[in-house]
């Protein structure tokens, strides 16, 4: 990570960068870099907020980020010969892995705004925190033709998004 930036308490940046590897993608694609932003404004620290006495915290808070997901098998991607088999009693090899040399990264793009509230001496706080996280070159195993000898084939294929509201309130 880059770390923290921290000016009088009020405003708060935080960055990280990251370049990751992995085996289980292709040569083409192994590499991938991956990196988040967050900034918070802690506005019970400003005087126009401080002067309501009212606030145990306000905190405005948001971050962007991009980052990879590689959660398949170690060597799905690469295509293999299986030399356990034999044909009339004679030692042979059959395809064992289909693979796929363009095997990459899937991508995930998650944006999230909130804010912190604590009231009341601290007896009740509550956050609201509102997210879009969108996916693509999803890592999902696609059918494939039987006359293959494979019933599936792993591939980034298809972008999905999820956003709601998350409201938390604790008294």
């Amino acid at each position: 990570g880059l770390g923290d930036l921290n000016y009088q308490n009020r405003f708060i940046l935080s960055a990280s960068y990251r370049r990751d590897g992995s085996s289980r993608f292709g040569s083409q694609d192994r590499w991938g870099n991956f990196w988040s932003v967050g900034l918070s404004w802690n506005l019970d620290k400003e005087r126009f907020i401080e002067e309501l006495d009212f606030f145990v915290q306000l905190k405005l808070r948001g971050s962007y980020g991009y980052n990879g997901n590689g959660g398949i098998g170690n060597y799905d991607w690469f295509p293999a010969y299986d030399f356990s088999s034999s044909y009339n009693s004679i030692p042979g090899s059959i395809p064992g892995n289909v693979g796929n040399l363009e095997l990459g990264w899937e991508l995930n793009k998650p944006l999230n705004i909130g804010i912190d509230i604590s009231i009341l001496k601290s007896r009740l706080n509550i956050s609201v925190d509102w997210y879009n996280r969108k996916s693509k070159d999803l890592l999902l195993n696609v059918p494939l033709s039987a006359t293959t000898g494979f019933a599936t084939q792993p591939q980034n294929i298809g972008e999905m998004e999820n956003k709601g509201v998350e409201l938390t309130i604790i008294a």
